[in-house]
């Protein structure tokens, strides 16, 4: 009988944290009947379990991660292959962290078993404390800021994944040391302890791997949104002006006829009646053109951000200059891992600012700003048309102050400002400049790449 219950314990608690993994990657809000139902039946599940452990030993962790299956298929009702695969890793990861948790709790063990508690007592407590720790794990993990929305894209793909293999090769693992569990050896259990930590870890690489492959795949999906919504705007500014061209055509004819008649007959109140007329039209086709000309920019997603784009859009518009921008990434995770807000909001103003009053001057006056992902970092791409920079201020960025507009009363700060954050994002900067282009002389990008490089193409 003691026996059964110290079992019970152990591959309860070890089912529970399977429960948790399961639920915390798919993100399901279970109901509070759902987990009661499901712990229940890992209560009734643990008979057949106690059963093949006497029986066919080797074959223990493999029934429970069947049984697993089994209850979150009834409860959940997902798809059957996504809940296989899913359950065996759960299994195994249950598993292998309950382990990696006995070595974790062996001060608690160590003081237990020094005890002057009752044997059955002492080995009741060395299996729940693991156990116990086994299942904070798993709660705390599932805080991480990258896993606490879990895998819900997880489709049935998921099912071949590398992943899979590697908690089939854990399950056996954990199997295989069961059997020889009885025969204490140091030696062993830290062999154990390395392989079943090396399994886990590439367990979690490969999840890790998953979530950044599936968030590329959902920028490209918004790049291409983006790139039709700006497809779309532009076929509506084609066919406003379309609208206006078409509308010109019939007027200038009319005007003809109206300006003709009018110096025929050298009628005064004629003449007035059709000049009135004309600046009538003439200023209804003004605000058609600036209407069309106009357009508010999308929103990042994030207002620190929409707010000095749109800044820069009116100080461009101020200045007669054209200003485009394209941001693709997802801003609240650009500010989440690789920039505080408040210092992404000062580099677009202090870069936006420097090519506003680069391009001033400047015969072409074109501004592009873009936000995206690529080779796997964000990037902040600034090009304009203004004049190139000056060698004096490429040789002293982030070494001392210095302006690329000091005839207008450059202080040099804000170049300063945007190389101590770059320094504190460990981001580089990387300057081009462009001969042959006709549209801009150079690009200021930030690249998010942990490198904190200065990469200058002249």
């Amino acid at each position: 009988m003691q026996s059964f219950i110290l079992t019970l314990i152990k591959t309860f608690l070890i089912m529970t944290a399977s429960f948790g993994i399961f639920r915390r990657t798919l993100r399901i809000n279970s109901k509070t009947s759902d987990i009661v139902t499901s712990l229940l039946l890992g209560l009734v599940a643990y008979i057949p379990i106690y059963f093949v452990r006497f029986h066919l030993p080797a074959l223990t962790i493999t029934l429970q991660a069947v049984l697993v299956y089994i209850i979150l298929k009834l409860i959940h009702k997902k798809d059957t292959v996504l809940t296989l695969s899913l359950s065996l890793l759960a299994t195994a990861l249950g598993y292998s962290l309950f382990t990696i948790s006995v070595f974790l709790g062996a001060p608690v063990s160590y003081f237990v078993w020094n005890s002057g508690l009752h044997t059955f007592i002492k080995d009741a407590l060395g299996l729940l404390v693991p156990g116990l720790i086994t299942n904070l794990i798993v709660l705390l993990t599932f805080r991480i800021k990258r896993l606490k929305n879990g895998l819900p894209n997880l489709t049935a793909k998921f099912s071949s994944d590398v992943s899979v293999f590697i908690g089939v090769i854990l399950v056996f693992l954990c199997s295989w040391f069961m059997l020889s569990s009885n025969n204490y050896n140091v030696q062993q259990n830290l062999i154990m302890l390395i392989l079943v930590l090396f399994g886990t870890f590439l367990i979690f690489v490969v999840w890790r791997r998953y979530i950044h492959s599936t968030y590329i795949s959902q920028v490209n999906k918004r790049n291409d949104d983006v790139m039709e919504q700006k497809i779309l705007e532009q076929q509506s500014e084609i066919d406003n002006l379309s609208k206006v061209i078409h509308k010109d055509n019939k007027l200038l004819s009319a005007l003809e006829l109206a300006v003709k008649d009018s110096l025929k007959y050298n009628d005064e109140e004629k003449r007035q009646a059709l000049l009135r007329e004309i600046e009538a039209i003439s200023s209804d086709r003004e605000n058609t053109l600036r209407a069309s000309s106009q357009h508010s920019l999308a929103s990042s997603g994030l207002l620190s951000v929409d707010i000095i784009t749109n800044y820069l859009y009116q100080k461009s518009f101020e200045n007669n200059i054209a200003y485009e921008q394209s941001i693709s990434a997802n801003m609240n995770h650009l500010v989440e891992t690789c920039i505080p807000e408040k210092e992404l909001s000062t580099l677009l103003a202090d870069l936006g600012e420097n090519a506003i009053i680069a391009v001033k001057s400047s015969d072409r006056k074109r501004i592009m700003l873009n936000v995206g992902i690529k080779n796997n970092c964000y990037f902040i791409d600034l090009f304009d048309s203004g004049a190139p920079f000056a060698d004096e201020v490429i040789n002293n960025l982030g070494i001392k102050k210095t302006t690329t507009h000091k005839d207008e009363g450059g202080s040099g700060i804000g170049l300063m400002s945007t190389m101590e954050i770059l320094k504190s994002t460990n981001a580089s900067l990387e300057i081009e400049h462009f001969k042959d282009n006709e549209l801009f002389t150079k690009r200021v990008s930030v690249v998010f790449d942990n490198l904190c490089e200065k990469r200058i193409t002249k």
